[in-house]
């Protein structure tokens, strides 16, 4: 993979991209807040089955939304764009883009700006355990991130959850369907 070239030793960029990994969900479910609770609790070991960081030099916030959003319908996800939900609702918003994508097969994506640095964001696909990789999925994201984004892949980590996660998964989907409900995007839930 071209983004990733670290000069380290393989422990630190495994470790490192664990971490990367664990922080990422972890902090997405922060986000959720209170609704998130017992979600939050459950999916402490959920992992993600991919998770992306990445570089933008362009930063036109509607431009790189409306890329991310195409990009989703063209892969069959319904997109959530939250962070402009927000601003239209008056919430708060830390992240300038963060924004869901749920598909049929119950897949999350997620693509979010990282602040406090402008043209940093991750992305993470976490689907249905047990893991069953959608590499078709996967490549498409990088080569989205790379090609028509046109920003420089920094990390990229995969992982896998078993079947006993299958509570957990439910949860979070929970909580992003709810968005989805509020939103108005979904009727309800979808069934496995």
């Amino acid at each position: 993979m071209a983004g990733l070239q670290f000069s380290m030793p393989c422990w630190p960029r495994k470790k490192a991209a664990k971490a990367v990994a664990s922080i990422l969900v972890i902090l997405l479910t922060a986000l959720l807040g209170g609704r998130a609770e017992r979600a939050r609790a459950r999916s402490a070991d959920l992992r993600t089955d991919l998770s992306l960081l990445f570089v933008c030099k362009k930063n036109e916030q509607t431009a790189v939304e409306k890329q991310i959003e195409q990009f989703l319908s063209h892969e069959g996800f319904d997109a959530l764009n939250q962070a402009r939900t927000d601003r239209e609702r008056g919430a708060p918003n830390f992240f300038g883009i963060f924004i869901f994508g749920l598909d049929e097969k119950r897949r999350v994506l997620t693509i979010n700006a990282l602040p406090p640095e402008e043209g940093r964001y991750g992305a993470t696909l976490i689907t249905p355990p047990p893991t069953h990789r959608s590499t078709t999925l996967e490549d498409a994201l990088l080569k989205f991130v790379g090609g028509q984004l046109g920003c420089e892949t920094r990390l990229v980590s995969r992982h896998e959850n078993g079947a006993e996660l299958m509570d957990a998964y439910e949860d979070y989907l929970k909580v992003i369907e709810g968005f989805f409900l509020e939103a108005g995007k979904i009727r309800g839930p979808r069934g496995p």
